[in-house]
């Protein structure tokens, strides 16, 4: 799949240069639904919408 992705991304002459980094790293994300406020109307989750 990654090797798919990679020549997909140089067909649209997306990728320059010699060396490729990639970082698989995971991390965890610890937002809550509830606390997600929207920065341009300041609006905020509603779960029954």
């Amino acid at each position: 799949m990654f090797v798919f992705v990679l020549r997909i991304l140089e067909q649209a002459s997306l990728l320059r240069g010699k060396y490729l980094g990639i970082d698989a790293s995971t991390m965890e994300a610890n937002a809550a639904m509830k606390s997600i406020v929207r920065r341009d109307t300041g609006e905020s989750y509603c779960a029954d919408a």
